[in-house]
């Protein structure tokens, strides 16, 4: 069985697209599917240090928001940006790793509360609720979450992202050693779970 890690943050639009269908690509490919919580913010400051991260200019955002639709309709996953928007997710990326058992229920959750319900997954009741939407022990995980092994568990992995090449979410690695960047190159994802490989390209 394919070994398939899925690096996300739930404050991503694109990671949102993602995960509303990796699960099924990962059921038809017959792949072990990792879903691998990082915190974006990180990744961003290790690219940028600590200045502010470029905003692209009018027209290329205006193109974003309309590819983002244009794949939203594409997989029916309907979503739009919170007035909030960025929450801070490190909280419930921490919840994930905290019930790797209910990394799934949680993960679909979240992302939906953010994007369509625009929840501020941020706040303390807002997380709890969602857990035990999730089906999980909620006070067990919450609790868990907020542990200094649970902060150093997701500076970890946010570390490891980094060192393997992550620069922006969604982030797949196959075999871990091949890394695909954005929800619109699954096709490729789902090709290399099955053997396929590129050739002239390196590994990640």
């Amino acid at each position: 069985m394919a070994r398939l890690e899925f690096f996300f943050d739930f404050t991503c639009p694109y990671a949102f697209l993602a995960s509303t269908q990796v699960e099924e690509l990962a059921e038809r490919c017959a792949a072990d599917l990792h879903w691998r919580p990082m915190f974006l913010g990180g990744v961003f400051r290790a690219l940028y240090g600590e200045a502010a991260i470029p905003t692209p200019p009018a027209v290329k955002l205006e193109r974003i928001k309309r590819d983002l639709q244009r794949w939203a309709q594409h997989w029916d996953a309907p979503f739009s940006y919170p007035q909030a928007h960025p929450n801070n997710s490190a909280a419930a990326l921490r919840c994930v790793l905290a019930a790797p058992e209910h990394a799934a229920a949680i993960s679909h959750r979240v992302f939906r509360a953010y994007w369509q319900e625009h929840a501020d997954i941020s706040d303390r009741n807002v997380l709890y609720s969602l857990l035990e939407d999730a089906g999980c022990d909620a006070h067990a995980v919450f609790e868990a979450s907020q542990s200094d092994m649970l902060r150093k568990s997701l500076r970890d992995d946010t570390d490891e992202a980094i060192e393997r090449g992550v620069f922006g979410a969604p982030t797949f690695f196959v075999e871990r050693d091949h890394m695909i960047w954005g929800q619109d190159r699954l096709l490729f994802v789902e090709k290399m779970l099955g053997g396929w490989r590129p050739e002239g390209v390196d590994r990640a």
